[in-house]
């Protein structure tokens, strides 16, 4: 009984393994990495936790610029303490100072940091999913001397370790 249990464990994983392995990156479960290590799912399952897709309160639409209303799902640009979540099928550029602290940032998608134009971007805590591409310059298109790229991590005080007990960010 427990050899004929095992197999039937193995022939589902494979099965699994077999159709999913082509989009395993994209899977949208937020707890699906390393289950074969019980600390490292657990811990990506809390960063994921911190910052979850239904609690952004602007999600990206459509390519374009970060400071353009309309790529954004409530057709306002990310305000003040706002939850931002760049879907994987968006790719979306700041390319503007700005000195609005948006609480959280989770990318899943692109998102590119202009190397022409003087950038700031002032959060709280920043998730990138194992998919997403966060891209501040890069060798053939370097952030140029003559300007600067900052992001700024707010000090909201000490980190909830109610909230976040790995102490991965400090979101509220």
């Amino acid at each position: 009984m427990k050899r004929f249990f095992n197999l039937q464990l193995l022939a589902v994983f494979a099965v699994v393994f077999l159709l999913c392995n082509p989009l395993l990156a994209q899977v949208d479960d937020d707890c699906s990495a390393h289950l074969d290590d019980e600390m490292m799912h657990d811990e990506h399952c809390a960063v994921f936790a911190l910052v979850p897709i239904d609690g952004a309160t602007h999600v990206s639409i459509t390519n374009g610029s970060w400071f353009n209303p309309s790529i954004w799902n409530v057709g306002t640009v990310p305000g003040s303490g706002a939850n931002v979540f760049i879907d994987s099928a968006t790719i979306v550029s700041y390319d503007a100072v700005s000195e609005t602290e948006i609480n959280w940032l989770r990318v899943k998608g692109t998102l590119n940091f202009s190397s022409t134009v003087n950038t700031k971007l002032k959060v709280t805590t920043i998730v990138t999913d194992p998919i997403a591409h966060m891209n501040i310059g890069s060798v053939l298109a370097p952030v140029l001397s003559t300007v600067s790229a900052k992001i700024i991590f707010s000090d909201n005080g000490p980190i909830d370790i109610t909230n976040d007990p790995h102490e991965f960010g400090r979101v509220h």
